[in-house]
């Protein structure tokens, strides 16, 4: 089984090296968002790594994943500040080619995280055994359905009109 897992390294880690860092950039709250919790020495880690049984080797992979990616997510993560903060000061003189410079570049930045995050969780699939992935898949259901329900007003137990009129 472990030598397995070391024999995929390699292409896991040159497949996460351009990817990874979409989870330490998404912010808290958006999907994949990996904040410092999620590090090797974090909860969030040591619990999925008790979920899955991970190996010592499989936990080292997975470590290795994530710091592959660190230094491009910075960089990333540091240029979306520079233009969301760009945008918010254009509001009182308000240049739209430089706003849809900044915004075409916001979009390039987020389409790249997007598939730093997949090819992530592509990498991660590969280190795992059958069992742990169906795991790993059942967490991320989960995960799901947590972060997809409860929105909109009726989601609380109010709809928009009596929210309007002040009933609840």
């Amino acid at each position: 089984m472990h030598g397995k897992h070391l024999r995929k390294l390699p292409a896991a880690l040159s497949l996460s090296t351009i990817l990874l860092a979409a989870g330490v950039l998404a912010g808290p709250g958006q999907p994949g968002h990996m904040g410092p919790a999620a590090s090797k020495e974090g909860p969030r880690f040591e619990k999925m790594a008790e979920r899955l049984s991970l190996s010592e080797e499989q936990k080292a992979a997975w470590q290795a994943l994530f710091e592959s990616g660190r230094e491009a997510a910075a960089a990333d993560h540091k240029r979306l500040q520079e233009i969301h903060q760009t945008l918010r000061d254009m509001r009182a003189d308000f240049d739209q080619a430089r706003a849809r410079q900044l915004t075409e570049e916001l979009g390039a930045i987020q389409a790249r995280q997007a598939l730093r995050r997949v090819e992530h969780q592509a990498a991660i699939y590969q280190l795992l055994e059958p069992e742990q992935r169906e795991r790993w898949e059942a967490a991320a259901e989960r995960r799901h359905e947590r972060d997809h329900r409860g929105h909109g007003p009726r989601a609380h137990g109010t709809d928009a009109t009596s929210r309007r009129s002040g009933e609840q």
